[in-house]
């Protein structure tokens, strides 16, 4: 890893590049009317550090700081950077692919997932030496564009310096990438970085591989004599850099098109598996190795992005439930301890996946049993500390952590809650209030219904709910019956959309007004799970 130890990097003059101090980098430009950054790390102490750091280089104001996209990696440092004066910037999509992934029905669970993907709960000594410095227990500062590129290339003009931005989509919809044309130095943000790509990022996030080759192919047609990547080390010289990207995309496209022959052939994701692997003149390049991406869940992701879940074998159209095959795997060997004595020689040969997998049938069975929960722990944790893969080491580590009670994950989710929720509109949010129903409750309306018109205040914004049958239904538009009418502010009703409030906490505290029956009105409050 001695590339990636921590230091101010000059990439030609006027241009530094911030490497190991986080995840990612953070970009220093110094342009004729003042200085440009781009990128601003997942942390606000190492962006003071980075900031120090690049004042000692020029101390002119900071008149811009440009995101190449949504990703926490790249944005939560930014309070720590941005001066007075400081003009903010990305493309577009940035707010839609940030309140998309802070504000998503499944924020709790990619939360979740997020936390054991970069290993954030583990301790220092199980982590590699670059590693993410988020830190989930830190109230986020988000510092949110006020300057966006609007379309797929524009040039123009930013303290004093020409440059282009070209709209990229790869690891995210509102990815871009910068090019400054008189010097040939092109800032690649993520569509390039020194392993292969992430195509599925296992915390729960697909990426469209042919339009991040497209990116990748904009980028080859420049010709750059520069490329700065916003992880990893800068590259210098156009014929390196040709090459670089070219193998880099040759890659992507290799896999890609192997699962499309595969799938057309009739074979299953499994069988791909075994099948697909890069060719040596590919895996030969250093940044190729599956240190960040993964092969295999690259072609499980691409196939299931054309064919979804059903792999094509008729077998697999209404498997066995895990605790009826473990049950009947029990059967077939005679006893729960035979299963169990596998395991453990599973383990004592160092057969770490298959031991798992055993102690996974053994918990279909009895989810609490402590030697199954030891059994995998021990599993995971030998498979997370042999493995050279960033994302994945880090997961099988975290989950080793928590089944031995060593790590607790929260799924609290509100201080980015609170902090975004005032900035994105009701129309993207008002559908979630459905999620904040009481599962409890809402079987308990198999036979009933209701229907609730919701007014805000403010805006003059209007929704319904409708509960029929236990099932929810939530749009805009009032309903041309109602059995209430709730007129509340829009801020109230993004909370309690998103379970930072709940209507009888709401109602108490004098934050909305009913229209209809308080008795029907507290049996519709019931059904909300009560989490203020």
């Amino acid at each position: 890893m001695q590339n990636f130890e921590k230091r101010i990097e000059e990439v030609t003059e006027g241009v530094y590049v911030a490497i190991g101090y986080a995840l990612a980098n953070s970009i220093l430009i110094e342009a004729p009317e003042g200085n440009i950054v781009i990128d601003a790390t997942e942390d606000i102490d190492v962006a003071h550090e980075i900031k120090s750091e690049f004042k000692k280089l020029s101390n002119r104001p900071l008149l811009a700081l440009i995101y190449t996209h949504a990703h926490r990696d790249h944005i939560l440092g930014a309070s720590a950077l941005v001066e007075k004066g400081t003009e903010v910037y990305a493309h577009r999509l940035f707010q839609d692919v940030l309140f998309k992934d802070q504000l998503h029905v499944l924020r709790q669970v990619m939360n979740k997932r997020n936390i054991r993907q970069f290993g954030v709960k583990l301790t220092e000594e199980k982590k590699f030496r670059l590693h993410s410095r988020w830190d989930p227990d830190k109230t986020p500062d988000y510092v949110l564009p006020n300057r966006l590129f609007e379309g797929e290339q524009e040039t123009t003009v930013i303290a004093g310096q020409t440059l282009t931005i070209f709209h990229a989509p790869g690891e995210t919809d509102d990815h871009i990438y910068i090019w400054l044309p008189d010097r040939k130095i092109l800032f690649c943000g993520d569509n390039y970085y020194m392993a292969f790509p992430n195509l599925y990022a296992i915390r729960g996030s697909y990426r469209p591989v042919l339009r991040w080759i497209a990116a990748i192919d904009k980028m080859r047609d420049l010709e750059p004599d520069f490329l700065v990547p916003s992880h990893g080390y800068p590259l210098i010289g156009a014929e390196r850099i040709s090459t670089v990207l070219t193998a880099y995309r040759d890659a992507i496209q290799y896999i890609h098109d192997a699962v499309i022959r595969g799938a057309n052939d009739g074979k299953t994701p499994d069988e791909l598996i075994e099948e697909i692997h890069l060719p040596q003149q590919l895996t030969s390049y250093p940044f190729l190795k599956e240190d960040y991406g993964r092969i295999s869940l690259s072609i499980r992701a691409i196939y299931q992005s054309y064919l979804g879940v059903f792999d094509g074998n008729a077998t697999n159209l209404d498997p066995l439930s895990p605790k009826e095959r473990a049950q009947r795997i029990i059967d077939l060997i005679g006893s729960r301890s035979k299963l169990a004595d596998a395991a453990r020689q599973a383990l004592t040969n160092g057969d770490y996946q298959w031991a798992a997998e055993i102690a996974d049938m053994l918990l279909a069975l009895d989810s609490g049993e402590d030697m199954a929960r030891n059994l995998k722990a021990e599993a995971l944790a030998q498979m997370g500390m042999r493995s050279r893969n960033m994302n994945v080491r880090y997961y099988y580590l975290t989950q080793a952590a928590e089944l031995q009670k060593e790590v607790d994950i929260p799924d609290d989710t509100q201080e980015a809650i609170k902090q975004l929720a005032p900035r994105a509109s009701l129309d993207k949010i008002f559908g979630s209030i459905v999620f904040c129903l009481a599962p409890a409750a809402m079987s308990d309306m198999a036979d009933k219904e209701i229907t609730v018109g919701f007014k805000t205040t403010d805006t003059e914004e209007t929704y319904r709910m409708v509960i029929r049958r236990g099932v929810a239904e939530a749009r805009s538009g009032l309903p041309k019956n109602q059995d209430l009418l709730i007129q509340v502010s829009s801020q109230v009703l993004k909370e309690i959309s998103l379970g930072l409030n709940n209507l009888s906490s709401a109602w108490l505290n004098g934050q909305l007004k009913i229209s209809g029956s308080i008795t029907r009105f507290q049996d519709f409050a019931s059904l909300f799970e009560h989490k203020p």
